[in-house]
């Protein structure tokens, strides 16, 4: 989508100052370690600490949406409550906390849903004693419980999931869920100094139709950002070549691919009407797509190759996928490798161990067969200008 205009940008800096500069100084560093990957990434030297940090605090959820890889119909955990308490050592928080990095990292708090963590406040408040800016990716149901270390707290921005209007919303989350979140981003918005919030849409058959009309909604509520996604899938053909991929290159099993194994029957001429009609209007926020423009739509449904230019994960050089066990993942959304113990090993020593080098070249020759479906070959995009 276009760039936001001036009037959202200059929102943002007056709502939101703090942070406003924390992204600005965040782009300045991520083009940096772009340009330090374009030239290094072919040879045998020490990658750089990551830049951002994503630690899955908890595998547990108070919801059951049905297209959750984790816990949904064909979810990771679904049918097996193995590790499913599991949540991470704060032995672990503080080692990353603690590690002198030479550019400040941020942070994504993800799970399971994170606000179930049972030292999300202490957590929270640690950050912000430390000038540490953190994003929660949460379902939003917990947010009142948390409001004395969200409000007032310029270090910490909350990206809510929600995917359209009550019906739509309940039937895929559960009963009551798009009444009580709104209701609480509303409590957060009503204070004093609220937090940057943004809303996650996930695009799928059920939703696509009211894209327009929902940014609409968002933005009469004051939110700051709206993101389009879409459910993850992959095609028979790519779940076996991925499967085949990462047994004969790492011999690995792969279980978490089946979570995805679907196809995406959405109304590719709507989206592309809503997308357009979207990217036509001015809005008091940021809104954001992972396709660049409408028209990628079709190729990313029909699956087929990645667009040129986007053939490359500088995400592997740039964040640190962290379990709730402690092991290190090159990709949490497909985490069937672990490139790491971080209870038995140091943050650089993971980051740069022979396992981890070994997968970055791998995914330097090729992406692997299931990656053209993940965002962050979208986010962490050196062509992006935005996100």
């Amino acid at each position: 989508m276009r760039f936001p205009s001036t009037a959202s940008i200059m929102r943002l800096a007056r709502r939101h100052p703090t942070y406003f500069c924390h992204l600005i100084r965040s782009k300045y560093h991520f083009r940096r370690r772009y340009r330090w990957v374009d030239a290094n990434r072919e040879n045998d030297v020490p990658v750089p600490m990551p830049l951002v940090y994503r630690m899955n605090l908890t595998w547990r959820c108070n919801l059951r949406c049905r297209i959750c890889m984790v816990w949904g119909e064909t979810g990771w955990k679904t049918g097996s409550q193995a590790g499913g308490d599991t949540e991470l050592d704060w032995k672990i928080i503080e080692k990353v906390l603690s590690y002198p990095h030479p550019v400040d990292p941020s942070y994504i708090f993800n799970g399971g849903e994170p606000f179930l963590y049972t030292r999300i406040r202490e957590l929270l408040e640690t950050c912000r004693a430390g000038k540490r800016f953190a994003t929660i990716c949460t379902n939003g149901l917990l947010l009142d419980k948390y409001e004395d270390v969200l409000v007032d707290n310029p270090y910490v921005a909350l990206v809510v999931s929600l995917d359209g209007f009550e019906q739509t919303n309940d039937r895929l989350r559960g009963p009551g869920v798009y009444r009580k979140v709104l209701a609480n981003i509303e409590r957060l918005r009503r204070s004093r100094k609220p937090p940057y919030i943004g809303i996650q849409f996930t695009t799928q058959p059920e939703n696509v139709g009211s894209m327009y009309e929902f940014v609409s909604e968002m933005a009469r509520r004051g939110v700051d950002w709206l993101l389009f996604n879409f459910r993850w899938f992959v095609t028979d053909e790519e779940r076996k070549l991925y499967a085949s991929t990462m047994t004969s290159d790492f011999g690995v099993l792969t279980p978490s691919v089946d979570s995805y194994a679907s196809t995406l029957p959405l109304d590719e001429r709507t989206f592309i009407e809503q997308y357009k009609r979207i990217d036509a209007s001015t809005w008091p926020m940021q809104i954001s797509c992972l396709l660049p423009t409408a028209a990628d739509v079709v190729p990313f449904v029909h699956s087929r190759k990645i667009a040129d230019g986007e053939g490359f994960c500088y995400k592997q050089w740039l964040r640190m996928d962290i379990l709730p066990d402690g092991t290190v993942t090159p990709c949490v959304s497909y985490p069937d490798l672990g490139v790491g113990d971080l209870l038995e090993e140091g943050l650089e020593q993971v980051w740069n161990s022979p396992l981890y080098g070994r997968f970055r070249k791998r995914v330097t020759k090729a992406l692997l067969p299931v990656c053209r479906k993940c965002g962050a070959i979208q986010l962490y995009n050196v062509k992006r200008r935005y996100l």
